[in-house]
């Protein structure tokens, strides 16, 4: 009996109550969730299989790459499973022995998983047979007649996995849902502190160009490693929950101002082009093509440091300043242009 339905774009799951020989009932899940481009389960597919106790994967031949990969994947996750092999009514007896053994040799290629083993079991879902009907002007008509389904393989196997260790197969599920629920949570923390990363990477940059608007001409070396660039490095680390010791600080904007030199002249040629989509922008260019070039080196500065805290987990200098090399020269084009309306925009503001 079908009791719910849980729909996404293309893919759904449908969920089923049985009832077992020896009367458990089970609630079991259709989940249509392999994705073949390099046989990786789909994020829903292992969701739903960390959640139950036991997993039942479904094939109708030998394992193609990437079934044997989803099986595998499965595998990790230290839990009952089963593999069935569906459609057995299309094939002959010798073809049966032979593809079982075939399949077995494969599993047991993988090896167990804790306590838990493979269990290769034949099942007919939706069996058929040609049936040669004589017609009365001697003619033969033939099709296919649905038979009733055949999984006592399958059943007998999931009432041995519940009659073998119930408490242990809820433990098993337990510590899945929680294995789950951590990573959900670590993802839920991952989004926020990459939004949060990115609002004081705008906070930063805004300041940076405000404060070389303000200044006639201030070096890049006051600004980068003067107050506001080891406060930006301190929050950035503080929402990452990762200690920051002012040399190390010190150190990463140090060798963060090494690039800036060779990058600057290419930085305010940009700025200056980027300030042409701004009508008036050409009478006052010096001033604005540097606060739009301490703007990308801020805005440039936030995104490595953050890329680098959420990888290591640590404020490493030499690998957080050389991904900020790299960021100085990436998507200038977009990154210039949002930059210089934010100098305009405080230009005229300052004009008022």
């Amino acid at each position: 009996m079908e009791i719910s339905v849980r729909g996404g774009s293309t893919r759904k799951v449908t969920d089923y109550l049985w009832t077992s020989p020896a009367g458990d009932r089970l609630l079991i899940s259709d989940i249509p969730g392999l994705n073949e481009v390099g046989g990786n389960l789909e994020a829903g597919a292992r969701d739903e299989a960390m959640r139950a106790h036991a997993v039942v994967f479904v094939c109708d031949n030998d394992l193609t790459r990437e079934q044997y990969s989803a099986l595998a994947q499965l595998r990790e996750l230290d839990k009952p499973l089963i593999c069935a092999l569906n459609k057995v009514d299309q094939f002959s007896d010798t073809e049966l022995t032979q593809l079982r053994s075939s399949l077995q040799q494969r599993i047991d290629q993988l090896g167990s998983a804790g306590s838990n083993t493979i269990d290769l079991v034949t099942i007919s879902a939706a069996p058929s047979e040609t049936v040669v009907r004589l017609l009365a002007g001697g003619e033969e008509q033939v099709s296919r007649v649905s038979a009733d389904p055949n999984i006592s393989e399958l059943a007998e196997s999931l009432q041995a996995m519940m009659d073998r260790d119930p408490v242990l197969m809820e433990e098993l599920r337990d510590a899945s849902v929680f294995i789950l629920a951590r990573r959900e949570l670590d993802q839920s923390e991952n989004e926020f502190r990459a939004a949060r990363a990115d609002e004081l990477t705008a906070s930063y940059t805004r300041k940076a160009v405000v404060g070389a608007l303000a200044a006639v001409m201030p070096g890049t070396d006051i600004l980068i490693q003067g107050y506001l660039g080891a406060n930006f490095v301190r929050e950035l680390c503080e929402l990452y929950g990762v200690s920051a010791r002012d040399i190390d600080v010190q150190n990463f904007l140090k060798l963060s101002q090494k690039h800036i030199g060779k990058a600057m002249p290419i930085l305010l040629a940009i700025g200056g082009n980027a300030l042409k989509a701004f009508p008036g922008a050409g009478t006052v260019a010096g001033g604005l093509m540097h606060a739009v070039a301490y703007g990308l080196i801020f805005d440039a500065l936030g995104n490595s440091l953050a890329s680098t805290l959420q990888e290591t987990g640590r404020l490493r200098p030499a690998p957080a300043a050389a991904l900020f090399r790299k960021q100085l020269s990436e998507n200038l084009e977009k990154r210039s242009f949002q930059v210089a309306k934010l100098a305009w925009d405080a230009r005229q503001k300052r004009a008022d």
